[in-house]
């Protein structure tokens, strides 16, 4: 069965470090960061036009991965900070046949603050209040702090190797 691999944690967490890696340690797999389904420069635009048009690309891109043939993973990184933002994926996912493995990293306060020194303090700030929301979501958590990469994607591989419970949404 194929898999979707779907990373979610605030920004600066490790989640595109993780996600390539990952990339390159599971044969037939195939990564989409959500991101670049709405890059918009210095400024973005958070409208409801916007996310709407962002949820369709992303979706729409899922699709054909999972439609594909020639992958047997998906791994699609992104923010994903209220649960109604997994739902809405996961839904309009309904008619391709896949195991989902909903994972989100996280990290202590203190470690985010650190990683994220450096960066706009608005992204950083908005880092910081979206990081207790991973709380609220029902799902598998992978805490980050002080570890490297490798170690990350060994995490991630081992829950998606375990015999445990997968999402259902």
């Amino acid at each position: 069965m194929k898999q979707l691999i779907m990373l979610s944690g605030p920004m600066g967490v490790g989640k595109t470090t993780a996600a390539r890696e990952l990339l390159d340690n599971i044969s037939r797999s195939v990564w989409l960061d959500g991101d670049w389904c709405w890059e918009q420069g210095s400024h973005w635009n958070f409208s409801r036009e916007n996310k709407l048009m962002v949820m369709d690309n992303i979706t729409y891109l899922l699709g054909n991965f999972l439609a594909n043939p020639n992958f047997e993973t998906v791994i699609f990184s992104w923010v994903m900070h209220l649960p109604e933002i997994h739902h809405e994926i996961l839904a309009r996912l309904e008619d391709y046949d896949f195991d989902v493995f909903d994972i989100s990293l996280v990290c202590s306060e203190d470690e985010l603050k650190r990683r994220l020194a450096g960066r706009d303090d608005i992204e950083a700030a908005r880092a910081l209040s979206y990081l207790k929301l991973y709380d609220e979501l029902e799902n598998t958590k992978l805490n980050t702090d002080g570890l490297s990469p490798t170690r990350v994607v060994d995490g991630i591989l081992r829950i998606i190797n375990a015999d445990a419970p997968r999402c259902i949404f």
